[in-house]
Parts: C-alpha cells; structure tokens; sequence
C-alpha cells in the first residue's frame, strides 16, 4: 500500500496517526480466526447455511473448514463429494480464503482481493 502522507497530514503526529491505524486495520483482517471471521460474515449478511467453520453439524452444500493433523482444510461438498479442496498452513490464511469466497467482492477491503 502506497500512500504520500505528505499530501495526507503535514505533521508526523499526523503521520503517526496514520500509520498506526494502517497496521491495526491490518492486523485485524491478516491475523483472522474462525470467530473473527464468523462476526465479519454475520456483518455482511451471509447466511449461516452457506458455511461450517467448526465441523459440527452439516457439512454438505456448503463450505467447510476443518482443522487436520496440523493442515487447514476448505472444501465444498456436495453430495458427499469434496470439490474446492484447499490446505492452508494457518487459520487466518484458510479464513482469508473463506471470507473472499463467500462475501461479495464489491464489498471488501484492497487487502482481501488478492
């Protein structure tokens, strides 16, 4: 992210100011768990039927996410069939994945559109 804070603020409490907003937004969306991210589809009005984050429950027509000796998993599964496979190394980066998939791409942040 490329921003001139010259043009922004004039002073450095200013660009201090900024630059710590910069990086708790930051951390609030590269450092997600399934809790934040439940709260975050909730906000966005995503219904409840279209995930499982916690592996109780249903996990057909529906992306899932499970945790797997050491490895995230997000899938889809649809009649017993697993399709949209992916392993993640973390929860935040299976999060991620979850949120871009299932929350409209108008509405989230630069960050999340990679």
């Amino acid at each position: 992210m490329n921003i001139n804070f010259q043009v922004i603020f004039n002073n450095e409490s200013g660009k201090q100011k900024l630059t710590e907003l910069i990086i708790k937004e930051k951390k609030r969306f590269i450092c997600m768990n399934r809790a934040e991210l439940k709260t975050i589809l909730k906000k966005n009005h995503v219904p409840d039927f279209k995930y499982n984050l916690d592996g109780a429950g249903r996990d057909d027509e529906r992306l899932c996410l499970i945790y797997d000796n050491s490895i995230w998993q997000v899938y889809y599964s649809e009649r017993g069939i697993k399709t949209t496979d992916k392993h993640f190394n973390s929860e935040s980066e299976a999060c991620q994945f979850i949120l871009r998939k299932l929350v409209p791409f108008s509405v989230l942040s630069p960050d999340y559109k990679k």
